[in-house]
């Protein structure tokens, strides 16, 4: 009898440790297609490391391409798109016009996140362009 009382008070103590531990951990709220049933992509894993080759390789891209990712996160999608069109754009600005004009969308892909210990979520937004110019 007091090993089972000794049990269920350690599995007690470990309750609020457990609980207040994912309260700081982040979570998926929304994504491009979830409603679809769809998933999210391998690349963006990828992606968060700056992996370009592997993301490359996953969206089949050729190989005398350049891989161009642009990444940003914001509290609206609409925002977060602008700011990539806003990196592009400092791309050109910069002297790397050769790079923009020849541009070709690949794909995107967005994230919504939550936060247990607060009310705000915010978006992680994902572009992948290709370009001829390769180095």
């Amino acid at each position: 009898m007091k090993r089972a009382l000794f049990l269920l008070f350690l599995i007690l103590s470990l309750i609020p440790v457990t609980a207040e531990s994912s309260k700081n951990q982040q979570y998926v709220a929304d994504y491009k297609g979830m409603e679809a049933g769809g998933h999210i992509p391998r690349w963006i894993k990828y992606a968060d490391n700056d992996n370009l080759k592997k993301i490359a390789s996953e969206l089949k891209i050729e190989k005398e391409k350049k891989v161009l990712l642009y990444k940003t996160e914001s509290t609206s999608l609409s925002m977060a798109k602008l700011l990539v069109t806003s990196q592009m754009a400092q791309n050109e600005s910069e002297g790397d016009v050769s790079i923009v004009n020849g541009l070709e969308f690949v794909t995107d892909f967005w994230i919504l996140t939550g936060n247990y210990t607060s009310a705000k979520k915010k978006y992680l937004y994902y572009a992948v362009y290709k370009t001829d110019r390769k180095e």
